[in-house]
């Protein structure tokens, strides 16, 4: 490795310092760490394919592959049926994103609905309003009890 590349991972290295410890279980719903051995595997794997792009799956069949052994798996633990999709997205946000537009087409198409609202606990994801907002729907926020039921 040359000089500046070992320059780049020292600052990002420097960088990081103040990051929560992730592997010590410092970091809930943000980042889970499942041990030494799985943390290898995922890493390899991650730089056998940092450089891909799932944009298209003809450039990259290995991508939609395991797409659809994911959606397959999923489904299956869902109870999901023949007739259950999906696709993989970069984290949650995107998934909210999303799965807020798709019901938002899906009442459009199927039940007619042109002024749809989404009415959602005071506790929601703050992507829910995000999406809200991005897709012209209204939020209707209602308040949660002692049990964090809506």
């Amino acid at each position: 490795m040359d000089a500046v590349a070992q320059e780049v991972l020292r600052q990002v290295a420097e960088i990081g310092v103040k990051d929560l410890n992730w592997k010590q279980g410092r970091a809930f719903s943000l980042a889970y760490y499942a041990g030494a051995d799985v943390q290898e595997v995922a890493d390899q794997a991650l730089a056998m394919y940092a450089s891909t792009n799932g944009l298209n799956a003809d450039a990259f069949p290995s991508l939609k592959r395991f797409q659809s052994e994911v959606v397959q798996m999923v489904s299956a633990w869902v109870h999901g049926g023949d007739q259950a999709a999906g696709f993989m997205t970069s984290g949650g946000t995107e998934s909210i994103l999303l799965a807020v537009k798709g019901a938002r087409e899906r009442g459009r198409q199927e039940k007619g609905i042109s002024t749809p609202n989404v009415v959602l606990p005071t506790s929601a994801h703050a992507a829910f309003e995000k999406a809200c907002y991005y897709f012209g729907l209204e939020s209707r926020r209602v308040a949660v009890d002692g049990q964090w039921r809506a």
